[in-house]
C-alpha cells in the first residue's frame, strides 16, 4: 500500500524531514567535496614546489651543462621550457 508523501506546511518539519531522508548523501557529497578541496591544494602545492624549484635552480645555472639540467628535471615547468 502507497504512503502519502511527507508534507507540512511548516517548513521547519520540512527541512528536518529532508535531513532524514537524506543525510547520508548530504554527508557523503560533503566528505567528497573536502577531500576534492584537499586533493586540489595538495596539487596546487607541488606544483607550486615544482616550479620554485625549478626556478632556484636555473637562476643558479652558470654553464650550458646547468641549463640542460634544468631542462632535464622540471620539463613541464616555466624554468624548464
Amino acid at each position: 500500500m502507497p504512503t502519502a508523501p511527507l508534507s507540512t506546511s511548516d517548513a521547519k518539519v520540512d527541512t528536518q524531514i529532508f535531513w532524514i531522508r537524506f543525510h547520508k548523501e548530504i554527508l557523503a557529497a560533503l566528505i567528497l567535496l573536502v577531500l576534492g578541496a584537499i586533493g586540489y591544494a595538495g596539487y596546487r602545492f607541488y606544483a607550486q614546489h615544482q616550479e620554485d624549484a625549478a626556478a632556484a635552480l636555473l637562476a643558479s645555472a652558470k654553464k650550458p651543462e646547468d641549463f640542460g639540467q634544468v631542462t632535464a628535471r622540471y620539463p613541464n615547468t616555466a624554468a624548464g621550457a
